[in-house]
Parts: structure tokens; sequence; C-alpha cells
């Protein structure tokens, strides 16, 4: 129930917000570089989310990404690197598609106090999809708020006990520079 309210608020955000802010595009993009977090993750599930993305050419760029999240016995850790497509031609800002690849490390201990290692941890090689709106804001665009979803398939050489699809819900803040 509550994802399917995050998700709802995340699409009715993303369709709704840009045409009011369009009216605040200002010159071209001066900034080819972003640097965020994900707040909302870190306080309320204690996950460590953070995204370097940099253009590529005017309405493409190419990203990385870390992930890290302690969850009672199991701990996740995920790489990714991102490619996207921005649908406006303005690289950085507005709606964008893209596909990601990357590891994904799922530990999972025997004996929580006894922090032992179990027979079901194990690595995965992920590809995945986004779909995502940026704002770059105020007087100088230097603010940058992502709003996105998408989905990534897990593939573990055995079985881990792990989800081996998981769905992407990104709410980010970062800097352009």
């Amino acid at each position: 129930m509550a994802m399917r309210l995050i998700i709802s608020v995340l699409l009715a955000l993303s369709f709704s917000v840009p045409g009011a802010l369009a009216a605040q595009a200002g010159p071209d993009l001066q900034y080819h570089r972003i640097a965020s977090l994900n707040p909302l993750a870190l306080v309320v599930l204690g996950l460590v989310s953070a995204e370097y993305e940099q253009t590529l050419g005017t309405d493409t760029s190419w990203g990385a990404s870390l992930e890290y999240f302690d969850f009672r016995d199991r701990t996740y850790f995920s790489a990714d690197a991102k490619v996207r497509y921005y649908i406006q031609g303005r690289s950085l800002d507005g709606l964008s598609v893209g596909a990601l690849v990357g590891f994904t490390r799922v530990d999972r201990d025997s004996d929580p106090d006894a922090g032992e290692r179990s027979a079901r941890s194990g690595s995965a090689v992920g590809v995945g999809f986004v779909a995502e709106n940026q704002w770059l804001m105020g007087s100088d665009e230097r603010l940058a708020l992502t709003v996105g979803i998408g989905g990534k398939r897990l593939f573990f050489l055995r079985d881990v006990g792990a989800q081996s699809a998981l769905p992407l819900v990104r709410l980010s803040v970062g800097w352009a520079f």
C-alpha cells in the first residue's frame, strides 16, 4: 500500500511539475556534472544512495550510482553504470529514459550477533531501465531535484535467497557543477 502511494506521488510530480517549471527555463546548460544523494531513503530506511552524472552530448549523459543497505541479517551493496537520453534535448534537465548495468552483492548472516556469513551470500550482475525527471532550479540552475522509477533484474550465479527483480524508486537532491 505504501509503495503504491509513493509511486503515485512520484508519477504525479513527474507529469505535473515540468509544465510549471518550464517558465523558469533559462539559458543553455552551463554545468556538465551533477552529484546527488537520496535524503529520504537515508533518513527513513537507512539506505545510502549516491549518484554522479555527466553530460555526453546535448541530449545524453552517463552516470554511476552506489547503494548500500543493511537490514536485519542482510546487507546489499550495488554499483551501477547508467546511460540516459533526455527527451527535450537538454542534457541533465527534464524527462529522461535510460539503461543501467551493474554489480550487486548480497550478504546474509547466519548468526547476526556473531557476524558470520552464510552460504546464502553472493554476487550478481544486474541490468535495468529508468525513467526520470530532473529539474535544475534556482537562479543559477545548480540545485538538482530528481524523481524517477525503473526496474532492475539481477542474475545470481547461485540461489542466495534474494529477489532477482527489484523496483527502483529515486528521489534525490544534488548539486550541478
